[in-house]
C-alpha cells in the first residue's frame, strides 16, 4: 500500500534487482519540505518532510543504511521511504550524516551525527546496555534478523513491549522499498503500531 500517489514507479518484476527498485524509487521521492543543517559539514544535512494538513504530526527520524560506509548509499536512496510515512501522517526527518570514507566519518564521527541530528543526548553504546527502553520497541526482522534475536528477548526481560515484523523472504531491500510487498508490510507496520494506542 504506497499512499496517494507518493510514488510512481511500477510495480517490481520477479526478476528485478531489488537494490535497483530501491534507488529508483529514491530517486522518484518528493523534493522535502525543507533540508536543514545540523552541523558545520555539507554532510550534516536532514531532509524534512511534512504531511498535509495541520500538526503537530508525530516524528519518524529515517537513517539510511550503507554499512556506514560513503560509497554505499545516502539519503536520497530511502527518501521513497520517507515519503510513504509522510504519506500515513508522520512527519520524516531523513539524515545524511559522515560515514567511513567521509572526512570525520567512522567512529566516533558517524554515530556523533546521527546523534546530533536526533536533538537529543545519545550514548554510544550498543542498546541492550540501556534496558528497560520504557517505550514500545518496533522491530523488522531481514535477511539478518536472526541476530536481533539477543535484544528481542533481552528487551521482553526488561519488561519492554516489543513486536516484531518478519516479512517473509525479506531482504536488505525490499523491507524500505514501498513498491515490494515486504517495504508496503513495513510502512503498515510503523503507521499502524508506532503511536500510543
Amino acid at each position: 500500500m504506497f499512499i496517494s500517489g507518493a510514488f510512481c514507479v511500477p510495480g517490481p518484476a520477479q526478476t528485478a534487482d531489488p537494490e535497483q527498485i530501491y534507488t529508483a524509487a529514491g530517486a522518484l521521492a518528493s523534493k522535502p519540505t525543507a533540508t536543514i543543517s545540523y552541523g558545520t559539514s555539507e554532510l550534516q544535512v536532514s531532509d524534512l518532510r511534512l504531511p498535509a494538513g495541520k500538526g503537530p504530526f508525530p516524528v519518524a527520524v529515517v537513517v539510511h543504511g550503507g554499512c556506514w560506509m560513503a560509497s554505499v548509499d545516502k539519503r536520497q536512496g530511502i527518501a521513497a521511504f520517507a515519503d510513504a510515512l509522510t504519506a500515513r501522517g508522520f512527519a520524516t526527518w531523513n539524515i545524511e550524516y559522515r560515514r567511513v570514507g567521509d572526512a570525520g566519518g567512522g567512529f566516533p564521527g558517524s554515530f556523533q551525527d546521527v546523534a546530533a541530528a536526533r536533538p537529543a543526548e545519545y550514548r554510544i553504546a550498543t542498546p541492550q546496555d540501556h534496558l528497560p527502553f520504557g517505550v514500545r520497541q518496533l522491530l523488522v526482522k531481514g535477511e539478518l534478523g536472526d541476530l536481533m534475536e539477543p535484544h528481542v528477548a533481552a528487551a521482553k526481560a526488561s519488561g519492554d513491549v516489543v513486536m516484531t515484523l518478519a516479512p517473509a523472504g525479506a531482504n536488505h531491500f525490499d523491507v524500505v522499498t514501498a513498491a515490494f510487498a515486504n517495504g508496503r508490510a513495513m510502512v503498515d507496520f510503523i503507521a499502524d503500531n508506532a503511536l500510543p494506542q
